[in-house]
């Protein structure tokens, strides 16, 4: 009686091997659609803690503060009001961020860092092309300038850069805030409400 050898023969290793590229192709792939636009969400996330934050101060401290987008160096930051009188007399808020000079602004804590190559734009219709105002200067927009502020008031109010729009991320692609990243299809547009310095609802949509 012949006795069976020991180990694989090579058509079986060839299956397997096979069997396993198939299986790690696949995983790759479903990995690559649960990982798309994942810095885009993250950054949607922290924009939205940042608004809370920044409301909760100006309300408990009764002063304005300022959150400023910078996209050029991918962070945000706060900043608080130490001049509320302001260059117009007593009882009176200033409604600029002042970055430079005697009235400066105070600069509240640490930069919070977004995901890399986050751009922000505000009011924007994307379905009838970039026009109007634009917040950022890398393309596809074009005007100069890559920083942009947001006031949150006492009463619990915010003021937006532009007027409020129309939320419509499916249709007309508008919102009061988006956020677009290099090398991404997707956009996450947010919608502000100005009366209560609150985001109302957040949505990623893939183009």
């Amino acid at each position: 009686m012949r006795r069976r050898q020991n180990g694989f023969s090579m058509i079986e290793m060839l299956v397997v091997i096979t069997i396993i590229l198939v299986l790690v192709t696949g995983s790759i792939s479903i990995l690559g659609i649960f990982m798309r636009g994942q810095g885009l969400k993250q950054a949607g996330r922290i924009v939205g803690t940042q608004f809370m934050h920044a409301r909760q101060k100006a309300s408990s401290e009764k002063c304005i503060y300022f959150l400023q987008l910078d996209t050029a160096r991918h962070v945000m930051r706060l900043y608080r009001d130490v001049d509320p009188d302001g260059p117009a007399g007593p009882k009176t808020f200033d409604r600029t961020l002042l970055t430079t000079g005697p009235d400066a602004d105070l600069q509240d804590g640490d930069e919070h860092p977004l995901p890399n190559h986050i751009e922000f734009a505000c009011s924007q219709a994307w379905a009838s092309g970039i026009a109007g105002k634009s917040l950022t200067s890398k393309a596809p927009f074009d005007v100069a300038g890559s920083t942009f502020w947001i006031g949150f008031y006492p009463d619990g109010s915010c003021v937006l850069p532009t007027t409020e729009v129309g939320w419509d991320p499916d249709a007309l692609k508008t919102a009061d805030l988006m956020l677009i990243q290099e090398g991404q299809s997707g956009r996450v547009y947010i919608d502000i409400n100005p009366a209560s310095g609150k985001v109302r609802k957040q949505a990623f949509r893939v183009d």
